[in-house]
């Protein structure tokens, strides 16, 4: 079947697809242990087991709250639909700031004034991000080189080479307060694939 969980913060994609594993499977086996006492047979004192299958459709980075599409068992052959077509999101970032992760919970790499930021040119440079753009993935990601994972290569302070990847940004609307400055907000639905991290940063 197909499920839709409400990701929490500082969970990853991944840490859902365990727990919900781990229930299922601990369900399983308190149903087969209870109908085994009522038959009175044990299978020579062996604990039953079972492998359910469970997937996740698409990555949610750790900090993102929101929608995760589940599937378990033949649910997980459906997922691939769910990596096409659009999706949207909404996001906070912070002018004149960059750190290593591209998001909060990195170490600030870069600093720069912002005050000569007017609205009239944040709207401009959104338009620059419109429709079809390239997009390098960052260090810190789960996507996969050689076998390891970007994050490992970046958690030893290592760079390596990232192709650019096309990706599509078919609405994308900003805004900020004055009062809220340095933070701004964003709205965007795009193609599967991006990254809303490097969207920010660029």
């Amino acid at each position: 079947g197909l499920i839709a969980v409400d990701k929490p913060q500082g969970w990853t994609s991944s840490d859902v697809v365990v727990k919900i594993r781990n229930e299922l499977s601990k369900g399983y086996r308190n149903i087969k242990e209870s109908e085994e006492s009522k038959s009175e047979h044990r299978s020579n004192g062996r604990k039953n087991r079972i492998k359910i299958k469970v997937g996740h459709g698409g990555t949610l980075d750790p900090m993102a709250t929101g929608v995760l599409v589940i599937g378990i068992g033949n649910g997980t052959k459906l997922l691939q639909n769910y990596l096409t077509g659009s999706k949207r999101y909404k996001a906070t970032g912070k002018f004149g700031e960059e750190t290593d992760t591209l998001d909060s919970t990195g170490k600030v790499t870069e600093t720069e004034p912002y005050d000569h930021i007017e609205k009239l040119e944040f709207e401009k440079t959104l338009n620059n991000f419109r429709g079809e753009i390239s997009q390098i993935p960052p260090m810190y990601s789960a996507l996969k080189k050689d076998g390891k994972k970007m994050y490992e290569f970046a958690r030893q302070n290592k760079i390596v080479e990232r192709e650019p990847r096309k990706v599509t940004i078919y609405e994308l609307k900003g805004s900020y307060n004055d009062l809220d400055m340095p933070y701004f907000e964003i709205d965007a639905e795009c193609s599967g694939g991006t990254y809303i991290r490097t969207l920010i940063y660029l």
